[in-house]
């Protein structure tokens, strides 16, 4: 068998192919497992959990929530289908973090109207609807969505390390 002959006359795209799929064998019989858990250091974490020993989180106001999710320090991602609330909730709680704990937000929401996140924000602020404020309820609640968040532009689509200086330059 003429390896050299045959590869001459094999089109690229077959001989990438192959290439990957023999890394892919390698890969799948080099019997390295390092990205399982590691039941030993969960179980001491469980421990740990169940004797009060961990920090569990910033409150939501509510008990109910608060058993089930609290505010962390850490990087959070949600993903999921089109049109199922994700936006939504994420701005309700928003709202929770700058109600309770007095945070202050950056949001780039690619897919929204500027102007419907800020409504949404004034309506969860205001625990009602924008067509039900008057007046002063609509200035008070615009002053505070105002004070508490900042919305990118979305005319123009930003990559996450755009966003990344955004917050950068903003919060010098």
């Amino acid at each position: 068998y003429d390896g050299i002959a045959k590869g001459k006359t094999m089109p690229i795209r077959d001989i990438l192919r192959n290439e990957e799929e023999a890394k892919r064998e390698v890969e799948l019989s080099d019997g390295n497992l390092t990205f399982l858990s590691n039941n030993d250091e969960d179980l001491e974490w469980i421990e740990r959990y169940a004797s009060g020993e961990l920090e569990l989180g910033l409150t939501t106001g509510s008990e109910q929530l608060d058993e089930h999710w609290r505010f962390k320090k850490e990087f959070m991602m949600v993903n999921g289908h089109s049109n199922v609330g994700k936006t939504t909730f994420l701005l309700w709680l928003m709202v929770d973090g700058s109600m309770h704990h007095n945070w202050r937000w950056l949001v780039y929401s690619a897919e929204n109207k500027t102007a419907a996140i800020k409504m949404k924000l004034m309506q969860f602020a205001m625990d009602s609807t924008v067509s039900r404020f008057n007046h002063a309820e609509t200035k008070l609640a615009w002053e505070w969505v105002s004070e508490h968040f900042t919305i990118i532009d979305n005319s123009v689509s930003y990559s996450y390390s755009d966003i990344l200086l955004f917050a950068e330059k903003l919060h010098r």
